[in-house]
């Protein structure tokens, strides 16, 4: 029974086969038709989408470009006690950071390249760093990663006394290492007028002054083990023998992750013939997670002091005449956690130099 019942399904299907073969060529080209339309309305889509005002941005005409980039970041950790009777402290660390150059070469939307440590110390060694920076017409992402051991100086201390600040300072300091991970994505309002890419990647001429608001979130993992007993005894005990070192900053680690917003400002200045300055700062607001903690939002939503303010800011000046370039660019970010009795602070900056030129003029600009 059940070969029969196959057998009449497959005479009947192979009769509607042959009755649909006759419509086969006419559905083929509606088809074709309708994916044509598809394409063409998709095509259309995107090109208004990536449109730009050519009375405000120049399109990069060249596929691919070479440089010369020099770099150096700065890094300051901060920690520092909160609401104490005997008054604040607080002690800011530094790491080594030497001056990194090195070539890049790109093509398209791929670039890469390879810094040198420039004059760097043995203690550099022990600090990765690892950047990269993406930006577009609508949208731009900061990625950064950070670690060091054993490689911070104390540059300032607080709440001990100004005879005490001149002594430690510059002194090293082997009890704290770090880990930071940093993921910044944002969105350029006015991104027909206002280019991103001409102020921080050269692929881009800005002919005209023009601002725009941006609009970003920021998700921050940071781990900090921090050994206090490390530090110089004139911090941790007085002339007498007493403890001076609060307990508030006796942490041995703290890891947390921040989620946040930010909303800012930039604006480029077209200030003369191939020349554009930028400055842009977003202020970032969000909430602190310790790890192994989870979002509550009766706890965090409505309680002031659990919110945490940072800030994003970049400046760049650049010359570009299409086919060369060059120019001085900063990005600096902070990153905080704060808890009732101490709160951290972590600010880099990375500051950079280049040079370069643009090959390998795309078809369309070759005539002009």
């Amino acid at each position: 029974m059940c070969r029969f019942t196959l057998a009449l399904f497959l005479i009947f299907s192979n009769f509607s086969v042959l009755s649909k073969a006759q419509d086969l060529s006419s559905f083929k080209q509606d088809s074709t038709t309708v994916n044509n339309q598809r394409r063409s309305f998709f095509y259309s889509f995107v090109k208004k989408l990536t449109a730009v005002d050519t009375n405000y941005i120049l399109p990069n005409r060249y596929y691919a470009s070479t440089m010369i980039l020099g770099e150096k970041q700065y890094s300051f950790f901060s920690l520092r006690t909160k609401n104490r009777e005997e008054g604040d402290q607080e002690l800011l660390f530094s790491p080594n950071s030497p001056f990194r150059i090195g070539p890049y070469i790109g093509y398209s939307l791929f670039f890469l390249g390879y810094t040198f440590d420039f004059g760097a110390r043995k203690s550099s060694f022990d600090r990765t760093n690892f950047s990269i920076s993406l930006y577009s017409r609508l949208i731009g992402v900061d990625y950064v990663y950070e670690s060091g051991m054993k490689n911070y100086k104390i540059k300032s201390v607080s709440g001990f006394g100004d005879n005490i600040a001149k002594e430690v300072k510059d002194i090293p300091f082997s009890g704290m290492s770090t880990y930071m991970m940093n993921l910044h994505i944002y969105y350029l309002f006015n991104n027909k007028h206002f280019s991103y890419p001409a102020a921080y990647s050269q692929s881009t001429i800005q002919k005209r002054s023009s601002g725009s608001f941006i609009l970003g979130f920021n998700y921050t993992k940071e781990k900090i083990n921090f050994d206090y007993t490390q530090l110089p005894n004139v911090l941790l005990k007085d002339e007498k023998g007493n403890n001076v070192f609060c307990d508030e900053l006796k942490i041995s680690n703290v890891r947390y992750r921040d989620y946040s917003f930010s909303i800012g400002y930039g604006y480029n200045w077209a200030f003369r013939k191939n020349f554009l300055a930028n400055l842009t700062f977003s202020p970032t607001i969000g909430y602190n997670l310790s790890e192994g903690e989870k979002f509550n939002a009766k706890e965090y939503l409505f309680d002031l002091d659990a919110l945490n303010f940072d800030f994003i800011s970049r400046a760049s000046i650049v010359w570009n005449n299409s086919k060369y370039f060059a120019g001085i660019a900063m990005v600096a970010h902070t990153y905080s956690y704060k808890k009732p009795t101490f709160s951290i602070r972590n600010s880099l900056v990375t500051a950079s130099i280049y040079a370069g030129l643009n090959f390998m003029k795309k078809r369309k600009y070759k005539n002009k």
